[in-house]
This record gives C-alpha cells, sequence and structure tokens, in this order.
C-alpha cells in the first residue's frame, strides 16, 4: 500500500471512530462499568401491628449521579433498578435481595421510590372490634379497591439518601422499610363509617364500611424508609 494511501485509511478510521462516539451519551457511559450495585428490601421492624400478614409491592427505585456535570449529562431519563414489581411480606425480617446491575463508579443518589399494591390482613380478628377498622379482617377490602391508587410515587429525598458505586466489587444499597409504622400509616389513610353509610362506590354499602382512602403525605411515606 503506497503511503498516500495509508495515510487515507488513517483518516477514514479516525473519521468513523469520530462520527460513533458523536451518539455515545453520559447515559451510555454510565450505565457501563466495573462495579456493580444490588438492590436490597428487608422489613425493619419486621412487623405490622394487629396484622399477622402484610405484603407490599415495590415498582421501581429510581437514581441519577450525585455529579452535578453527570446529572445534566444524563438528560432526562433516570437509572433505574427494576424490571418488574416485586412484593415481600412486612412481618418477615429476612432481606429480599432484588437485581444485581453494573454501573460506572461513583456516587449516584436516590430520587424516587414507587410503592405498588399493598395488603393487611388480621388472621385472628377480634370477636368485638374497638375501632371501627377493626371490623375489617383484610384491607384494603374489595368495595373499596378503586379508591386506593395502584401506585405511589416517593420523590423526597435528599441529597444525603447515596449510594458509592467503587471501581471493582458489589455495593449493597438496602432500603428498610417500617413494617408496624407502614401498618398504622395505612390502616389510618382510611376512612371508616361505623355509624352511616358509604357511597364512594356502587352500591351503597351499610356500616360498618371503608369509604375512602386519603393518600399519605410525602413526608409520611419518606418517614417509612432508610437507606443504608
Amino acid at each position: 500500500m503506497s503511503e498516500t494511501r495509508k495515510q487515507k485509511v488513517i483518516v477514514l478510521a479516525l473519521s468513523l471512530a469520530f462520527v460513533a462516539g458523536a451518539g455515545c451519551t453520559n447515559t451510555d457511559v454510565l450505565t457501563t462499568g466495573t462495579g456493580s450495585a444490588t438492590l436490597v428490601f428487608q422489613a425493619s421492624p419486621a412487623s405490622a401491628g394487629r396484622y399477622e400478614a402484610a405484603t407490599l409491592s415495590i415498582q421501581q427505585v429510581a437514581f441519577r449521579p450525585a455529579d452535578p456535570t453527570a446529572d445534566v449529562n444524563l438528560g432526562t431519563s433516570s437509572f433505574t433498578f427494576m424490571t418488574g414489581a416485586i412484593s415481600f411480606g412486612l412481618t418477615q425480617a429476612a432481606e429480599t435481595v432484588v437485581v444485581t446491575r453494573p454501573l460506572t463508579p461513583g456516587v449516584y443518589r436516590i430520587i424516587s421510590v414507587t410503592f405498588g399494591p399493598f395488603q393487611l390482613t388480621d388472621l385472628d380478628p377480634p370477636a368485638s372490634p374497638a375501632s371501627c377498622i377493626e371490623n375489617f379482617a383484610t384491607i384494603p377490602t374489595q368495595a373499596i379497591q378503586g379508591d386506593v391508587p395502584s401506585s405511589l410515587l416517593l420523590t423526597g429525598f435528599g441529597p444525603d439518601d447515596t449510594f458509592t458505586v467503587g471501581a471493582s466489587g458489589v455495593v449493597r444499597v438496602r432500603i428498610r422499610i417500617d413494617g408496624p409504622a407502614f401498618a398504622s400509616l395505612f390502616e389510618s389513610a382510611f376512612v371508616c363509617k361505623d355509624t352511616s353509610s358509604c357511597f364512594s362506590t356502587f352500591p351503597t354499602r351499610p356500616p360498618p364500611c371503608l369509604d375512602a382512602f386519603n393518600v399519605p403525605s410525602q413526608d409520611a411515606l419518606r418517614a417509612l424508609l432508610t437507606i443504608d
């Protein structure tokens, strides 16, 4: 090959490399690497008040780079851990390992957790309920199901809600959920009537009945979680 032809080949190769690199965003860079993060859920304390059985679904955990430049370069789409919802028991102390995914070394901040459906079940309901809500062994009941959102998005996370991915090995990102506090918060979110009928769904239901579900505040939801 002549010297002139060699130079043309080199120029062409560099041009192709530049074109390929121009299509590479910060998202591409940050989603590959030698580090990894494992997402873990755990009920802590593992209890649900008067309910012997309690399940909660978490649909997604989203996060972004803590570095401002990397965060801007990432654009509007955040990183996520999950490809599908995971249900686990709030009365079970064992950890639930959800997924391990590769990440470029660096610091990442949790920006949202999406709660899915939940169910609280009293396996030994009282013969003489002390309160309106104790008339129901399982909540939400089928009649009120339509008033309970299928998902609740929690976004109230701060600058300290972070995890660090090293150049090698796996970092654990554990989200602990206060079981008793969850049961108390979500139980109290229902409007229970023991002296008047409920009209939120058809047909009208006589008392005792659940008439509505008041979505907990962001602060109340955030207080349920510990990230470590």
